[in-house]
């Protein structure tokens, strides 16, 4: 049998990388991380930067910043995450290498940083649907110093409060003791909201599976002892057609697992 010939990739549109003014001139903006906007927005994707976050709007091609730092002399710090609220397509959340999470309203084409005390970088954000419990407004962070917490974003306020002194600073709803990542900003990590768990690769090159509502570790098997040691990036749950539940898919060094999930977590 032949080999099916190649077939050319078309570029359909692209948009103008951001310029940042900086003290030396102004220069491009890195970009960390990409996601589609979801259906009904009147942007396309957005874009996280190592100055804050863009979006690509659908209107008129341009690419437009989504916080108020770039109109002044203050530069937001690097976006290492980016993610839309499942539930409204309005808001959109990103996550910084000091720990800090923001979140914007495209309504309103602004973004603020809010008060979490996540402790360390944020380079996975996932909000919550609402049948994990979330209501739209629970957030599942995670990143290097073995941070990974959910947070309830309604008690979330400015980080100033409004007469210039500090605001309360709200702690995490659920937090996963058992969860190590010390060192890695990329590291595998993926939600199954129809079960309510959380799968996080481990800096020991293993995979564990836990609880969204209680932080637990579950017994998760195999998923437990694929590891060789090497770093597990990439780790995602998938169901098809055929399949009753999902399954977890994990690619661990030169080989890719598959792994069944059948029971719903009791909590």
């Amino acid at each position: 049998m032949s080999p099916r010939p190649a077939r050319d990739l078309n570029i359909v549109k692209s948009w103008p990388i951001p310029y940042v003014s900086t003290g030396y001139g102004p220069r491009l903006a890195a970009i960390n991380c990409v996601t589609p906007a979801p259906t009904g927005s009147s942007y396309i994707f957005a874009m996280g930067t190592d100055t804050g976050v863009a979006v690509a709007c659908d209107r008129d091609w341009t690419t437009d910043w989504l916080d108020k730092g770039h109109s002044g002399a203050w530069v937001p710090e690097p976006i290492l995450d980016i993610a839309w609220d499942p539930d409204n397509r309005f808001i959109l959340y990103g996550g910084t290498r000091s720990g800090s999470l923001w979140m914007a309203d495209t309504r309103t084409a602004a973004a603020q940083p809010i008060n979490l005390s996540h402790g360390g970088p944020i380079s996975h954000v996932r909000p919550l649907r609402r049948r994990c419990g979330g209501g739209g407004q629970e957030v599942l962070l995670a990143g290097p110093l073995s941070k990974m917490a959910v947070y309830d974003t309604r008690f979330a306020r400015p980080l100033s409060s409004h007469n210039g002194s500090p605001a309360t600073t709200y702690h995490p709803l659920v937090q996963f003791p058992d969860f190590s990542n010390l060192e890695r900003l990329h590291f595998g990590l993926d939600v199954e909201p129809g079960l309510g768990i959380v799968a996080a690769a481990h800096d020991d090159g293993t995979v564990a599976v836990y609880s969204l509502r209680t932080g637990r570790k579950l017994r998760g098997g195999e998923v437990g002892n694929i590891g060789s040691g090497d770093p597990v990036r990439s780790v995602q749950f998938a169901r098809s057609a055929a399949d009753a539940q999902a399954s977890l898919w994990v690619g661990a060094s030169s080989a890719a697992h598959r792994f069944s999930v059948w029971e719903r977590d009791p909590g």
